[in-house]
């Protein structure tokens, strides 16, 4: 199940947005999970987020939480959360779709804390960007 939920004053289209989430999963090869939400929320409340899960203050574009269960590529029981911060996204330039990508990645193991692991993310994150057509 995707659940898109928007808390700002930004317009959301839930049904894209799911169409958007179905084909980068796809390309993953992930075809099994109980759930992934997304939720689009305010500076404030991403500030708060950012400060609860990454110990780091002031708003950002977004954040994703595992769900905390095992996952396994192919075979997932739960994704996780996505939060996406639209006033943030909008500043960036980029489309929400790139935070999408980012976000799923970050919640199927990839990273970016080494030069290393940010060449292969951001290597994956052009793959599925030119797949979806951003």
């Amino acid at each position: 199940m995707i659940g898109v939920n928007n808390f700002t004053r930004s317009k959301v289209n839930s049904v894209e947005m799911k169409r958007q989430i179905l084909k980068i999963l796809k390309i993953l090869k992930i075809t099994k999970y109980h759930y992934l939400d997304v939720v689009f929320v305010t500076p404030k409340k991403i500030s708060e987020l950012h400060k609860k899960y990454l110990d780091k203050s002031g708003p950002t574009t977004v954040i994703s939480v595992e769900s905390g269960k095992s996952f396994r590529v192919g075979n997932s029981s739960g994704l996780g959360e996505i939060y996406l911060c639209p006033a943030e996204i909008k500043k960036s330039g980029l489309p929400n779709e790139y935070f999408l990508i980012h976000a799923i990645l970050h919640l199927v193991g990839f990273d970016h804390k080494t030069e290393k692991q940010a060449s292969k993310m951001l290597a994956k994150e052009k793959e599925i960007c030119a797949n979806i057509g951003i």
